[in-house]
């Protein structure tokens, strides 16, 4: 059965790509332009994966995903978060988030998912091995 990704970015055209090098890859994919979408499709099938970008002031992706870890008639649903942001990155850690660093190439995200299904290198969260190095160095 292939697993099934909800990939949430108000960015139409890094939506696009993103989803379409993860249908190539065999995924089921499926995408939301804005929290709300992304709630609704929520209410109909769970996903394996939410991919979010936590970049844009208008897409409350932190506040959707602790929705969902708030409603205790969901099962947790894992997420996978995209960021330029610095200031994330470095709070990552603290709740635990595996992100990338945006500019996220395509066939990245899908190493990255598939990386993430399998459960590989559980202990260290994705994003800390390149991210972190260069999105300080951006914010500086």
């Amino acid at each position: 059965m292939k697993a099934y990704l909800l990939v949430v970015d108000e960015d139409a055209r890094a939506r696009e790509a993103y989803c379409s090098a993860l249908r190539q890859a065999g995924y089921e994919v499926r995408e939301a332009g804005d929290a709300a979408s992304a709630a609704r499709r929520l209410q109909t099938r769970l996903p394996d994966l939410v991919v979010i970008d936590v970049n844009r002031p208008y897409l409350p992706a932190l506040e959707l995903v602790a929705e969902l870890f708030a409603d205790p008639a969901l099962p947790l649903v894992p997420a996978l978060f995209l960021t330029s942001s610095a200031d994330f990155a470095a709070h990552a850690e603290d709740f635990g988030a595996d992100f990338l660093a945006k500019p996220v190439d395509p066939a990245e995200l899908v190493r990255a998912v598939a990386r993430f299904l399998r459960g590989a290198d559980a202990d260290v969260p994705l994003g800390y091995e390149s991210a972190l190095p260069r999105l300080q160095a951006s914010a500086r």
